[in-house]
């Protein structure tokens, strides 16, 4: 078996035994690098996973890979849709919409969609009197169309955090939710018995890229890591608590996010209203089959209170079991959780026939981010539902 036929079997026979283990063969996606939250973590540190739109890929490495950013492609498409009631009010402005838009983008927060008209009026009334009546009706009118809303509503990024993107739960929810989650059964794994056969799997078996045998990789720990997926590895891994963490982008009255307005731009199968005419992005830039909003992150897998112990065959000289003592304080496979904290201890042993033994122990309280599941655009986007509380107000 060739070496980087051996790294790919490896990791693809974990996705499988850690997929079947919570419930996620159809959409499960490893996340690695894993970093613990704790009570001293913020808000953003959580949302970054739900910002980033994940790759049709079964592994989502997003120290290597960046990724594509919800709110930044999101309002990427916002710009090349045509909203007519935005015309119409633009039309009963004229000269004084400019001056408009920059006080509206200077409001923090942003007001509610449906007192926005009244904050024009009491705007207009000292900028521009000569438009203030008909143009609170005109943009109550024209808060009524989802687009024309949601390119509003974009504009409210005052809960962000350190430029992160707010979703609807934070740190806070997902440290409660943790605590009353379920224990799971402890997890077997063996790569002289465990299936290697992604080929079914919604990334087509796509494995995506990951780290090697260390949470950070050159040339010389990609040798080890070689030989350590050549030979037979076991790992025998528990969880104290397992959860699925969601985390919704907010939605009006208060948000940034309009499901109905992108919904319609993804109904526009190949382009067409309410897409602009050559417009960039692109339907099939953005919901096409390379585009950058193909699938979103819909959940959180997230453990507390792990232990492992992986057990590595492979027969090591003693400089590398040197090498691998020394590099292990940066996290090792498959989860990467470095021991910089107190709340997380490692050691690495070698028998006498100088095969590899690597326990970790992480205190319940700081839980670990350990994969999410994926959902593709089409059933992601929830339709009109999010704007019916205003509709139904106006």
């Amino acid at each position: 078996m060739a070496a980087p036929t051996a790294v790919t079997n490896l990791q693809n026979q974990w996705y499988n035994t850690l997929a079947a283990a919570v419930g996620g063969n159809a959409n499960f996606q490893i996340v690695q690098p894993n970093n613990p939250v704790s009570g001293m973590s913020t808000d953003d540190q959580v949302w970054q996973y739900f910002n980033n739109l994940p790759p049709a890929s079964l592994n989502n490495n997003l120290t290597l890979s960046g990724g594509n950013q919800f709110f930044a492609n999101y309002t990427g498409v916002l710009s090349q849709l045509v909203s007519n009631a935005l015309t119409n009010f633009q039309s009963v402005l004229g000269s004084y919409y400019p001056l408009w838009q920059r006080y509206l983008a200077s409001v923090t927060p942003l007001p509610p969609l449906n007192q926005l008209p009244n904050v024009f009026y009491t705007w207009a009334m000292v900028n521009a009197p000569t438009v203030a009546g008909p143009g609170r009706s005109s943009l109550a009118a024209a808060l009524l169309d989802p687009i024309f809303a949601a390119q509003t509503m974009a504009l409210n990024t005052g809960s962000f955090v350190n430029n992160t993107p707010n979703f609807t739960q934070g740190v806070a929810a997902l440290i409660q939710q943790v605590a009353n989650g379920g224990s799971v059964p402890a997890i077997n794994f063996d790569s002289a018995t465990a299936s290697s056969n992604v080929t079914s799997t919604w990334a087509q078996g796509n494995s995506g890229i990951f780290f090697g045998i260390f949470g950070q990789g050159d040339q010389t720990t990609s040798q080890l890591t070689q030989m350590f997926a050549s030979d037979r590895v076991t790992a025998t891994i528990s969880f104290q608590k397992l959860i699925t963490f969601v985390s919704d982008p907010p939605g009006p009255p208060n948000g940034w996010y309009s499901s109905s307005a992108l919904g319609q731009a993804h109904s526009a199968s190949g382009g067409g209203a309410p897409w602009r005419s050559g417009a960039m992005p692109s339907w099939q830039s953005t919901f096409g089959p390379s585009g950058n909003m193909r699938y979103f992150l819909s959940s959180l897998v997230v453990a507390d209170g792990i232990s492992a112990t992986i057990t590595s065959y492979a027969n090591y000289s003693s400089a590398q079991q040197t090498q691998i003592t020394q590099n292990s304080s940066y996290g090792f496979w498959p989860f990467y959780w470095g021991s910089g904290s107190s709340t997380y201890t490692n050691s690495v042993s070698f028998n006498a026939n100088s095969n590899l033994t690597y326990t970790m122990t992480s205190q319940a309280g700081n839980p670990l981010i350990i994969g999410a599941f994926v959902l593709p655009a089409s059933q992601y986007l929830g339709g009109n539902a999010e704007m019916a509380s205003f509709v139904m107000l106006r």
